[in-house]
């Protein structure tokens, strides 16, 4: 379907893109995309994820230059952009779907990458809480969580994200109630909220937004 093909659009352009800015990336994101990664299985020593290229600067693919900056060094799955000032890139879009990851989303990482759009991280094995500080990703637009192994409540925090459109992580091990609070996200388009373990009601607003498409909860 539309979903499969978009994402798997995305991990062709993340696998070949090799970046064309010379701006290095803003330091602290560098430095959460790196907690990110060690969190979810990926260290400079030891990597078990399928795909890798150019992470921490190792496994390029020919003709590619990799580099510890994961802007400059075209890291698979990371996509760039200048920040407002043009001194630098910001980290805006994470796909690494499908890609054999374990552990766990460590919270201050996602804390420091609050210009990520697409979030990503679809069909791993990825487990624990879904880290609160995801609110603090004020620009999400699409957050791809499902066919993992996440477990615990929806943080509250979600309805912090005014932008986001679609929101699926379907196919986990979620319990408790969908927060109240998401029923203020009207840009919602889609919310997959399949095979988990909510109970309670359905926030009326949530399940009565007029531009929310697909609403799955069953």
């Amino acid at each position: 379907g539309p979903r499969m093909y978009r994402a798997l659009s995305l991990l062709v352009f993340c696998g070949l893109s090799t970046g064309t800015s010379t701006l290095p990336t803003v330091a602290s994101q560098a430095g959460a995309i790196q907690t990110l990664g060690q969190g979810l299985g990926c260290t400079a020593g030891t990597c078990s994820w399928t795909y890798q290229t150019c992470w921490y600067g190792q496994n390029p693919l020919a003709g590619q230059n990799c580099t510890l900056d994961p802007c400059l060094g075209a890291w698979f799955g990371i996509l760039c952009q200048p920040n407002a000032g043009g001194t630098a890139q910001v980290i805006n879009v994470i796909f690494l779907g499908f890609n054999g990851m374990t552990g766990s989303l460590t919270g201050t990482a996602l804390a420091g990458l609050p210009d990520v759009t697409d979030f990503m991280i679809q069909n791993n094995a990825v487990q624990g809480a879904i880290p609160t500080q995801i609110g603090q990703m004020t620009k999400l637009i699409n957050v791809y969580l499902f066919k993992n192994s996440f477990s615990g409540n929806l943080p509250t925090e979600l309805g912090l994200l005014a932008t986001l459109q679609k929101f699926d992580f379907s196919n986990n091990g979620i319990s408790g109630p969908i927060p109240t609070t998401l029923a203020g996200l009207q840009n919602l388009t889609q919310f997959t909220a399949s095979y988990n373990n909510l109970n309670g009601q359905l926030p009326t607003q949530l399940a009565t937004n007029p531009r929310l498409k697909l609403f799955y909860v069953d």
